[in-house]
């Protein structure tokens, strides 16, 4: 049965330069979520000596270039204080974008719907914790809205944070030097619990690092007291860890795939960590009780203070919880990686 979705939701001070609607900047994106899709905008703002231009892109095939079309010219104040396009197929390479011709910069907010058989999985209904995505334009990363408390959790900082990296799907992340780029954030227990946590990343790995998963100094994600961490290495091969100390280092290791965007899967129930780098795999295990502590604070793309080690790579997007996903919503996950980054997981 078809079910109409509403997300792409954003609310955006429009002027001159033309505005993405699916990504709240100024660069036009190539989405690849295939459905039929309306877009949805309050123009109660506008008033006389406005003019907005309203317009969609897409492609005709894969590869193809992008076509901008344009949908309508909104002149004044609007007799009807919603404006709704008709719902249009696309799905090889699209965005709608809004532009002010004259008159005065408006605040406008909107919603892309979507009717498909098989609507795309948004992961704003979870209660995330902690939730970062492109587009990324500079520090602090701020944190994405959901039905948890992610969207007030930034990550930031003011000296070496990453660069701007290459796009994925038309979207920017950030992108880590493997030198002295980091954000930081809140302590760990703001993100999840001694015995209790789940999380999520898609990243792109240029190099490898070099902790070991007994050394609590994995440099992809971590703590700054030093009990938990993400981290890579070489060792007989390209290896991803997850690591957590109880009463001692406790980690479970995986081959990894370097140069091409993997997702990452972990979770911790007090008993044992679960970690895998494929969505297909089956979950590889490690006893692990509580963590012996909560109080570091989130260090992305560092070790913990005392290792001057560094990720080098690029991260598009990162979800933390305070409990346990089942299968199916990791799963979930994984296609929505695939739908707004236009990967093959």
């Amino acid at each position: 049965m078809a079910v109409q979705t509403s997300f792409y939701s954003n609310t955006v001070t429009v002027g001159g330069t033309e505005v993405s609607v699916t990504a709240g900047g100024t660069t036009i994106q190539a989405q690849t979520a295939a459905g039929a899709f309306a877009l949805v905008v309050d123009v109660n703002a506008l008033a006389a000596g406005d003019e907005y231009e309203i317009a969609y892109y897409e492609k005709t095939i894969f590869g193809g270039t992008q076509r901008r079309v344009v949908l309508a010219n909104l002149v004044g104040a609007q007799a009807n204080p919603i404006w709704t396009s008709d719902h249009i197929q696309l799905g090889v390479g699209w965005d709608f974008a809004i532009k002010k011709i004259a008159g005065t910069d408006r605040s406008l907010s909107w919603t892309v719907r979507a009717i498909q058989a098989n609507p795309i999985f948004e992961p704003a209904t979870l209660n995330l914790t902690g939730w970062w995505r492109t587009n990324f334009s500079a520090s602090p990363w701020k944190g994405n809205g959901s039905a948890g408390g992610s969207g007030s959790q930034d990550v930031s900082e003011a000296t070496n944070p990453p660069a701007q990296g290459a796009t994925v799907n038309g979207l920017i992340p950030p992108d880590f030097d493997g030198t002295n780029d980091v954000l930081s954030g809140a302590a760990i227990s703001t993100f999840f619990g001694a015995s209790l946590q789940s999380g999520a990343m898609l990243l792109n790995i240029d190099a490898v690092g070099t902790g070991t998963p007994s050394g609590g100094d994995g440099e992809i994600i971590s703590d700054n007291t030093g009990v938990w961490a993400i981290g890579t290495r070489s060792s007989s091969g390209n290896k991803a860890y997850f690591q957590a100390f109880d009463t001692g280092w406790r980690s479970v290791e995986l081959a990894v795939t370097i140069g091409s965007w993997v997702a990452f899967f972990w979770k911790h129930d007090g008993v044992n960590l679960s970690f895998k780098v494929d969505p297909r795999a089956a979950w590889t295990t490690a006893a692990c009780g509580a963590l012996s502590a909560v109080t570091g604070a989130l260090r992305v793309g560092s070790a913990r203070g005392s290792f001057s080690k560094f990720f080098n790579g690029r991260i598009a997007d990162v979800l933390l919880a305070n409990q346990n996903f089942s299968d199916a919503t990791f799963t979930n996950i994984a296609s929505y990686y695939n739908a707004r980054y236009g990967l093959t997981l």
